[in-house]
């Protein structure tokens, strides 16, 4: 029995089943954290203002699941707060920060400089930075390509500015691993910026 649910039952919680989560709520009960197979989890926290408890690190926390991808929209995930969860999460291969305000140029440069360990985040093959604010810099976009890459970058794609933004950057850029190698392709905004 186990009864951390709040309710008696006779499932062991390590079945559980459930590979892929969307949380728009900010809960307050541990239902959320008794997934141990999940592979993708999306968080929208409806609110970049607001900072509640830190959802993706009560999850790694109490189930450490085999997560390959993440999208935090809207959460007021700190960098500090994210390396650490990245540190026990060596399988993501996809991470999206949309409208993330607390993450700066210090996350990306987590990402660019490899620990004794190695990188952090070593399988990530794809990231996306959409209406990021005004501390993440080009620069730092442009360190963490080159380090990722093995390959000098120089600059990063011609429309980096949006509107309603001072600074915004959308995209996605593929093949940012150690083996990879590329030039960025500038696009339009609608679409991914694509490393190949």
């Amino acid at each position: 029995m186990d009864e951390r649910l709040g309710l008696a039952s006779n499932i062991p919680l390590s079945s559980l089943s459930l590979t892929s989560l969307e949380l728009s709520l900010t809960l307050i009960h541990p239902i959320h954290s008794l997934f141990p197979h999940l592979r993708t989890l999306l968080i929208h926290e409806n609110s970049r203002f607001y900072r509640g408890a830190n959802l993706l690190r009560h999850l790694v926390e109490h189930s450490l699941p085999p997560l390959v991808s993440i999208v935090l929209i809207s959460t007021g995930t700190t960098d500090g707060e994210l390396c650490w969860c990245l540190e026990r999460l060596p399988l993501i291969q996809k991470l999206d920060l949309i409208d993330c305000l607390c993450i700066s140029d210090t996350f990306l440069e987590a990402l660019s400089t490899p620990g004794q360990a190695g990188y952090l985040a070593p399988q990530l093959k794809q990231i996306g930075l959409s209406e990021t604010p005004s501390h993440i810099t080009p620069g730092a976009i442009v360190d963490m390509l080159s380090a990722r890459c093995n390959a000098p970058f120089v600059e990063v794609p011609q429309r980096t500015t949006w509107a309603s933004r001072a600074w915004s950057w959308t995209g996605f850029l593929y093949g940012v691993g150690p083996n990879h190698h590329g030039v960025i392709q500038p696009q339009d905004m609608s679409t991914s910026a694509i490393l190949e």
